[in-house]
C-alpha cells in the first residue's frame, strides 16, 4: 500500500514530475499562452507541484490560500507582482468552484484590484478534467501519455 495519496503521486514520483514539467513547458510553448510568467497554485498539491515547475521554469508562484485556512501567513493571495499573466496548476476539476475561487480572490485580493492581472488557462495534471463555463482555456495531461505522444498530435 502507497502511503501517497493520488492528488501527491505527480509531485512525489520523479519520472511523473518530470513528465509535467515538460508537460507545462509544452503548453506554455503555445501561442495562446505567450507571456504567461506565474503559475497560481492552491492546497497541498498544488504548492508541491507549482512550486516545483515555477523553480523550474523560472516562473513566479502565487499562493492562494483557503478561506479561514489556519496559517502563520496573514494574506489570502500571495506572490502578486504587477502585469502577471498566470496559469493554475492543479490536480482535479470537478465542478470547477476551486478554479474560480483562485480566480475570483486573485482578481479581488488588494494588490489584485490594482494591478494588470490576467488568467491564461488551467493546467490539470491528472486525467479528470470538465467543462468549466465562463474559465479560460484548459489542459488536461491524461495519465497514459508521455511528453513525446502530446508533441505529436
Amino acid at each position: 500500500m502507497s502511503a501517497v495519496t493520488s492528488s501527491l503521486r505527480g509531485p512525489f514520483d520523479s519520472l511523473r514530475r518530470k513528465d509535467i514539467i515538460d508537460w507545462v513547458s509544452l503548453i506554455l510553448g503555445k501561442e495562446e499562452m505567450s507571456g504567461v510568467n506565474a503559475i497560481a497554485v492552491r492546497g497541498i498539491s498544488g504548492i508541491v507541484m507549482g512550486s516545483i515547475v515555477a523553480h523550474v521554469l523560472n516562473l513566479k508562484l502565487i499562493v492562494v490560500r483557503k478561506e479561514n485556512e489556519d496559517s502563520h501567513a496573514s494574506y489570502q493571495v500571495e506572490g502578486l507582482s504587477s502585469d502577471l499573466k498566470y496559469v493554475i496548476i492543479d490536480d482535479l476539476v470537478s465542478s470547477g468552484r476551486t478554479v474560480k475561487t483562485i480566480m475570483q480572490d486573485i482578481k479581488n485580493s488588494a494588490l489584485g484590484r490594482y494591478i494588470n492581472i490576467e488568467c491564461a488557462g488551467i493546467l490539470l495534471y491528472t486525467s479528470h478534467a470538465y467543462n468549466i463555463a465562463g474559465s479560460p482555456v484548459c489542459y488536461a495531461l491524461c495519465d497514459n501519455t508521455t511528453t513525446e505522444d502530446r508533441r505529436q498530435n
